[in-house]
């Protein structure tokens, strides 16, 4: 079989085994070795414009760019001898005779390539005595970029990405030569993926709205966690600074993302410092809000809880739980209260995708919730449950994370009708971060976690389980869904003499 073949070749006299057919600039940079470039990128196809990785090959007269080379059985390539880093040089001093020297208020600075580079690479002084550099006007290219083409190599990523990801030609090339414009046909750049034009843009040339001029990226803090948009499951980066997410950027995995995340789940921490955020537990007497201390409302839970007989009593979570939640409230549900009306969704989460990375499935664990406790209880049959809520059948009705309701198919009128029939209810207790129609009409609410605030696990679409990590610290009075559930489990075994909690699968 020829697809599994490798040969050996010699980078800088270091043997190296690679598949037949790669290239040589990611066989050598696999191996080890350092290699500039601009326009190469390991998902992209090669394109060999911006000559920044020109290597030098025995047998070949003149450098190669080693973007568009491929590794034969026992090639022998130089990375680092004089014509190389002089042909770096001289490749950098084209670059920068039009370059604005406008680091200091570029949002790229610190992770452009250009100027790591420069500071590598370049001479130390500018030969160009000719005047004017070229400039082009600042175009804003819809509500999510902006372009500044003073700034551009002409490394055709954007323009690739769209044609060879997404499949769109919106964004092109137009002009020749020194004149070589980056634009748009019609007014903006509107695809679902276009923030990443931004990041794949090795220069300051394109730039995100949402990240411009928020922060320096040698403030931020880098925590690898996972994406909660969908049940995809992105890999990302949450990057924060004084306790605040600042933006969102993809963490590479070739199993689930690749190199990329849609425009929806990296802006997708809006939420976290939103107005809508429940920040106190209430509870309602005489049909007005009391503060609680969260100690006291977990144990008022507990209380309501351990006072309803099991068949009166509905739970509903959503696969915007982590599977450790899931756990622990199926735990309470079958093992603490036996209680049969219990539910991990209103109804069975879509399947499919919308395109190469979204999933139809806006739940972040429905594959948890399937796997943990799906096939308990009523499954993912919460209908019936608000079906008992409207008929007067419950006493007590246990809701968390009833906002993400919404992400149903026509979930504002589930989240409707779940809050009219709370009026038939006699307790209804939400736990949940964000303010919705049902935690208005319930009679106690009781703050949650943000998928940035906590740690834990969920599987995505394809059954694989992956680490959530908190990038931020909750204030230091909360406790995570998980907690809140343990401990009120507890406070009930306490009261049930004869009940054990298991630490097993309840299954």
């Amino acid at each position: 079989m020829t697809e599994n073949k490798t040969i050996t070749f010699f980078v800088d006299g270091k043997p190296v085994t690679a598949p037949a057919g790669a290239m040589v600039i990611r066989a050598a940079l696999d191996a080890g070795a350092v290699i500039p470039y601009f326009c190469y990128h390991p998902a992209l196809k090669p394109a060999g414009l911006c000559r920044m990785c020109l290597v030098e090959i025995e047998g070949f007269p003149k450098l190669q760019a080693s973007c568009t080379t491929p590794v034969t059985e026992g090639m022998k390539v130089h990375t680092d001898t004089a014509r190389v880093e002089q042909a770096r040089k001289d490749v950098l001093e084209f670059y920068l005779l039009n370059h604005p020297l406008d680091c200091p208020i570029c949002d790229k600075a610190g992770e452009c390539q250009l100027q790591n580079y420069t500071f590598a690479y370049a001479r130390q002084n500018s030969r160009y005595r000719e005047g004017e550099k070229r400039r082009y006007n600042y175009e804003d290219l819809g509500p999510k970029l902006f372009r500044d083409m003073d700034r551009c190599v002409h490394c055709l990523r954007c323009v690739r990405f769209c044609e060879e990801i997404v499949g769109d030609d919106n964004l092109s090339v137009f002009k020749r030569g020194n004149e070589t414009d980056i634009s748009i046909f019609g007014s903006a750049v509107v695809n679902e993926y276009a923030l990443n034009i931004a990041e794949l843009c090795p220069v300051g040339a394109l730039v995100s709205k949402d990240f411009l001029y928020k922060a320096r990226v040698w403030h931020l803090k880098k925590t690898e966690t996972v994406c909660a948009s969908c049940a995809t499951g992105c890999n990302i980066y949450m990057e924060s600074k004084d306790q605040v997410v600042q933006r969102i950027t993809p963490r590479v995995n070739p199993e689930v993302n690749d190199h990329w995340i849609c425009d929806f789940g990296r802006l997708n921490f809006k939420h976290i410092n939103s107005s809508q955020r429940i920040h106190e537990s209430t509870r309602l007497e005489d049909g007005v809000p009391q503060v609680l201390e969260m100690d006291d409302a977990v144990r008022r839970l507990a209380g309501i809880l351990a006072g309803a007989p099991a068949d009166r009593l509905g739970l509903l979570i959503t696969p915007e739980a982590t599977n450790e939640e899931i756990f622990e409230f199926r735990r309470l549900a079958e093992q603490v209260l036996k209680c049969p009306h219990h539910a991990y969704g209103l109804v069975p989460p879509e399947e499919g995708k919308l395109d190469f990375l979204r999933s139809r499935d806006k739940f972040p664990n429905s594959a948890g919730a399937r796997r943990l406790g799906g096939l308990s209880g009523l499954g993912f049959d919460g209908l019936r449950i608000l079906e008992m809520a409207e008929k007067g059948e419950l006493e007590v009705l246990l809701m968390i994370y009833p906002h993400s309701v919404s992400k149903h198919p026509g979930g504002e009128a589930f989240l409707g009708r779940l809050a009219a029939a709370l009026a038939q209810v006699q307790t209804s207790v939400v736990i949940d971060y964000l303010q919705s129609k049902v935690s208005g009409a319930a009679t106690m609410i009781i703050p949650g976690l943000t998928h940035a605030e906590k740690n834990g696990t969920m599987d995505n679409s394809k059954g694989i389980t992956q680490k959530l990590r908190r990038a931020i610290f909750p204030s230091p009075d909360q406790l995570s869904e998980q907690e809140m559930l343990i401990r009120v489990s507890t406070a009930l075994v306490e009261k049930r003499a004869g009940v054990t909690l298991s630490a097993s699968d309840p299954r």
